[in-house]
């Protein structure tokens, strides 16, 4: 599948505007609407529930609430769901925060090195399977 043409166009609009976005006065909601939501819709995610499933069933709940055993409760900004089953979280963060400045995502510390970027895209294996790790991949702009 070749690249989506809007996906492009958010590329060079962070890149040429990089500058800007590094200012902390642009927030993680405006990176969400600007940039993450219309990748995610791109790709045919339905961010918003334009089908009308219930709760149960969206692709996408936003600020998903998790309970980990021995962590306790944590809120991906996004959880991205097939059939009702969670296969991936999405951590927005502004351009302006270093990843490597973050603590902890969904209760564990993230990898040292992590570059600046606009979203942080990490994978768990399914529930009741074996080596329930976390994978992430960060989408940064070079």
């Amino acid at each position: 599948m070749p690249i989506p043409k809007s996906i492009l166009e958010r590329i060079e609009t962070f890149r040429r505007n990089l500058d800007s976005y590094l200012e902390p006065d642009y927030k993680e909601a405006r990176v969400r609407q600007e940039f993450i939501d219309p990748l995610f819709s791109a790709l045919g995610w339905d961010m918003n529930n334009e089908q009308g499933y219930a709760e149960a069933y969206k692709d996408v709940v936003h600020e998903d609430t998790l309970r980990l055993s021995g962590v306790g409760t944590t809120a991906p900004d996004y959880s991205f769901r097939i059939g009702g089953t969670r296969k991936f979280f999405v951590e927005a963060k502004k351009p302006s925060v270093s990843l490597k400045d973050e603590v902890v995502l969904l209760g564990r510390p993230l990898p040292r090195g992590f570059p600046r970027c606009f979203a942080l895209i990490t994978a768990c294996a399914p529930t009741g399977t074996k080596g329930r790790e976390l994978k992430s991949v960060a989408l940064t702009v070079d």
